[in-house]
């Protein structure tokens, strides 16, 4: 029967743990989120055997399609906005008329 290893505590790192405690208080940028975003992507395609090129390829082009949807969903709620203030107004019409 051989032996139970048991852990022994960590030792004490003041100087990494403000580190840490210094990362986590961080934000992030814009640009470092879309190159951190980008990294990761990138990585967990070439692990099934696309390479860093098409990788980065396919990553653009999901972003693209991204930003166009975002732009149509942008000017499908700017419609809908207008036609309930539309609404809005001709029911504030129709309710003046028969007030008066």
């Amino acid at each position: 029967m051989t032996a139970r290893r048991t852990l022994r505590p960590a030792p004490e790192r003041p100087a990494l743990e403000a580190l840490v405690a210094a990362a986590k208080q961080r934000e992030m940028t814009p640009a470092e989120r879309e190159a951190q975003q980008r990294s990761w992507v990138t990585g967990e395609l070439m692990l099934g055997g696309i390479t860093r090129e098409k990788a980065a390829a396919l990553y653009d082009g999901a972003q693209r399609r991204l930003r166009r949807l975002h732009a149509v969903r942008l000017i499908a709620a700017g419609v809908l906005a207008t036609a309930v203030l539309a609404w809005v107004i001709a029911t504030l019409v129709d309710i003046a008329g028969r007030l008066t």
